[in-house]
């Protein structure tokens, strides 16, 4: 031990170290703040005037018109316009499990309103909605109304939460659409993929202004996905700045091409059992579709899954896909005779003609 003299000495040094290191800290804290800033000017993708570029712009919503909602058939959306208060009551009436589509239309149009909807009330909303497609698109909707001039902790907090689990979700479709080529016989398949992997981007993008309400996100992003080497690393350095350096990597990786290296016979029952376990009408259909008279026997046990889905759609072009295809004509009376008494009257519909075409 020191002598009780030299021990405030070293007290003192040690102090002045720890002190020299946080002042260290600070001001390159400070400097990286100032770099970034510039970056953001040099881009010119801070917002300016209250004013940032729309995350789905009218393109966008034309591409993605057949997987948002309201935009299914039966829809009413753009045809009323209801008050927040009607919308809630309604929404308090019905479940997503009875109707789905009128169901997510009501919160899409609560959403949309005008009126401000609290994070809370937003998950409550999205608790019972099981189709992945229709929770992608409403919390699209959501966050590129969300008012982000100022978002709160709870909307801040959220955004991150949800950020990584879009991520997940983005990656899976990327996946996926790597598994199928691009060819006609695949096409209302890789379709729909496209579709969907498109709408998790946008989800991304929509929720990166939680994070920081200062940069203009879509537009950053068109630079990041430009063929501008210098401007992409300068973007890349913005996003980094926003997100950890190794998540923002990862987020970029989900922007790349969905073109992989499949066979173009790749229609293969392993891949086509990871779709079907999906929650996504949309995916489901673009199988169903995809399905010819030379593999419809290959698949014929995944029909039967896909004619007991609770969705109405997905069990509709299920079973117009196996009276067309199910070569047994014994087969298909017996299961257009169950049909006669499903839940949707569509479905019960096709099922009597078919019968009644015998």
């Amino acid at each position: 031990t020191l002598p009780f003299w030299q021990e405030d000495t070293v007290f003192r040094l040690n102090s002045i170290i720890i002190c020299l290191c946080v002042f260290w800290l600070i001001v390159s804290f400070l400097n990286y703040r100032q770099y970034i800033s510039s970056l953001i000017d040099n881009l010119k993708a801070r917002i300016s005037e209250g004013k940032r570029e729309p995350v789905l712009t009218v393109q966008d919503r034309h591409d993605l018109e057949g997987v948002l909602p309201g935009s299914q058939p039966g829809s009413q959306q753009g045809k009323e316009e209801l008050s927040p208060e009607l919308i809630e009551k309604e929404l308090s009436q019905i479940d997503y499990g009875t109707a789905p589509i009128r169901y997510a239309e009501l919160v899409a149009a609560r959403i949309n309103c005008g009126k401000e909807l609290s994070v809370k009330d937003l998950k409550g909303m999205l608790k019972d909605v099981s189709d992945a497609s229709d929770r992608a698109a409403l919390l699209l909707a959501f966050f590129d109304s969300a008012k982000l001039d100022d978002p709160s902790a709870e909307l801040r907090k959220f955004g991150k939460s949800r950020l990584l689990m879009a991520m997940k979700e983005c990656g899976l479709m990327l996946e996926l659409a790597k598994l199928f080529p691009r060819s006609e016989k695949l096409r209302p398949l890789r379709q729909a993929l496209d579709d969907q992997l498109k709408l998790r981007q946008k989800v991304l993008v929509s929720i990166l202004p939680t994070q920081n309400k200062e940069i203009d996100f879509p537009k950053l992003m068109k630079t990041l996905t430009s063929q501008r080497a210098d401007a992409k690393a300068e973007a890349l350095e913005v996003l980094k700045g926003v997100l950890k350096p190794s998540l923002a990597d990862d987020f970029i990786s989900l922007f790349n091409s969905s073109d992989g290296d499949a066979d173009s016979d790749g229609f293969t029952y392993s891949p086509m059992k990871s779709i079907a376990k999906l929650d996504c009408r949309w995916l489901l259909q673009g199988f169903l579709l995809s399905v010819g008279e030379d593999d419809f026997a290959k698949h014929e046990e995944l029909m039967d899954q896909f004619l007991s889905n609770e969705d109405e759609l997905v069990r509709k072009t299920a079973l117009e896909v196996y009276i067309r295809l199910q070569g047994r004509e014994e087969l298909v009376l017996e299961k257009c005779r169950a049909f006669t008494e499903d839940a949707s009257p569509v479905v019960c519909k096709l099922a009597q003609d078919r019968l009644a075409a015998t």
